[in-house]
């Protein structure tokens, strides 16, 4: 069951928790999962509802990739970042 649905939120309790909270926290997918869980059983208690106890399969290779993915997202994020910078600085000369 996911708690949250409804056509109001933007998230379930756990997206709102792992997209939201967690992710913008940390790069770490592990970490994030653990904190979007506490999260969502605090949440579901607040809210006397029944435990939904979410579940993680993550592979090595599944964490590697999306470490990968994270740097890569960051030194683009980075550079975008950099050019900015240079280009108002040439652009005030």
């Amino acid at each position: 069951m996911s708690f949250g649905c409804s056509e109001e939120a933007d998230f379930t309790y756990f997206g709102d928790a792992l997209f939201a909270k967690a992710l913008v926290e940390t790069d770490d997918l592990q970490q994030a999962f653990n904190e979007a869980k506490a999260y969502v059983a605090q949440r579901e208690t607040e809210d006397n509802f029944e435990a939904s106890e979410p579940q993680i399969w993550a592979p090595k290779g599944v964490l590697a990739r999306w470490q990968q993915l994270r740097k890569s997202q960051a030194e683009r994020a980075l550079n975008t970042a950099l050019n900015r910078t240079e280009a108002k600085t040439s652009t005030s000369r």
